[in-house]
């Protein structure tokens, strides 16, 4: 993969053209970690990062997460796409809650909940879905929100 990128590089900059971000996926979350992460020690261009044919939502969802969570956590990354073998739909709602964007502190509210116990007297993963969806529909900016079981 990066003799190829090698080439066509050399082919862009002989031609002047340097407007480049790069994409290396693969439907194997190892091989895109490695590729990505000798490209960025390489190269200084953007980096647009995926697993490519990861399958159904199921499986493309631990494929995604293992490898850009990986990667954005060491900083690596620009922009990022999730695709599945499924309704186009379901990369978007995953792009948009991603764990692997928000666990590495990307723009955007991240949910977190206490574990459920026989004290609670609310119903909280309702109340987590809710809180999540206003959140997704009104706030832009980094935050953390905490929501606390009632007993």
């Amino acid at each position: 993969m990066l003799e190829k990128l090698d080439e066509y590089l050399r082919i862009f900059d002989a031609e002047g053209f340097r407007d480049v971000v790069i994409s290396a996926k693969s439907p194997d979350p190892r091989i895109v970690i490695d590729a990505y992460t000798a490209i960025s020690q390489r190269y200084d261009y953007p980096l647009h990062l995926g697993v490519t044919h990861a399958g159904p939502p199921e499986t493309g969802r631990i494929r995604s997460i293992a490898a850009l969570s990986t990667l954005l956590a060491n900083g690596i990354g620009d922009t990022i796409r999730i695709s599945y073998a499924a309704d186009p739909i379901y990369e978007v709602e995953m792009a948009r809650s991603s764990c692997a964007v928000w666990a590495c502190g990307a723009d955007g509210a991240r949910v977190d909940r206490l574990p459920t116990c026989g004290r609670i007297e609310v119903d909280l993963f309702k109340l987590v879905q809710a809180v999540r969806a206003k959140l997704a529909a009104e706030i832009t900016l980094p935050l953390k929100v905490a929501v606390m079981a009632v007993w």
